[in-house]
């Protein structure tokens, strides 16, 4: 995987022939109220970093975004430090581009597929405040048209104390994420 200014992308899995067989990325798109969306537009190379625990952080209006390699896949976070304006539920929006298939649906996970194999989910997705207190949260997949796909986390922090994170979990099942940082890793410590 590689997460830059462009967003996170999975490498493209090549068959025998060389050909690519499929690709995933993730663009964080915007986070908020439905009446008090902030949408966000490209990061620059200085609004990321990675630390010491090789977790990379890209800083944005009003949230920062996190990923990291963990045991278990690699762990997508949101640390959100002050109640976004509005009423209602907060959603944090990603938009993807892939060729591979959706072939599970719930609010607690999407699982991406190609050929009818699975080849990792998104799930798990935890929101808790500053009290640890477990919020509410669930994640959707919504495709408009041929290449417009999003996935939506929702969060109810009516009764939150801020800051709160946001963490999904991204696991392989016919993939290894693990040499995930690696490439990020690298080319910031060489910077």
């Amino acid at each position: 995987s590689y997460i830059g200014t462009d967003g996170w992308r999975i490498k493209p899995i090549k068959n025998e022939d060389g050909n690519t067989i499929w690709q995933w990325s993730y663009k964080l798109k915007s986070f908020g109220r439905e009446a008090n969306s902030i949408k966000f537009s490209v990061p620059n190379d200085q609004d990321i970093s990675i630390d010491n625990n090789n977790r990379v952080s890209i800083v944005r209006n009003g949230l920062i975004e996190w990923y990291e390699n963990s045991e278990d896949g690699i762990e997508q976070g949101f640390t959100i430090d002050q109640r976004p304006k509005g009423q209602g539920i907060l959603t944090i929006i990603g938009s993807v581009e892939t060729d591979l298939l959706v072939n599970t649906i719930s609010k607690e996970k999407i699982v991406f597929s190609s050929d009818s194999v699975e080849v990792f989910e998104i799930s798990n997705v935890i929101a808790f405040d500053a009290n640890d207190v477990k919020m509410p949260a669930y994640i959707s997949f919504k495709k408009n048209g041929s290449n417009d796909k999003e996935i939506t986390i929702f969060v109810d922090d009516s009764l939150a104390t801020y800051p709160i994170i946001v963490d999904p979990l991204v696991t392989d099942t016919s993939v290894s994420f693990t040499s995930t940082l690696d490439d990020l890793s690298m080319k910031m410590k060489n910077a």
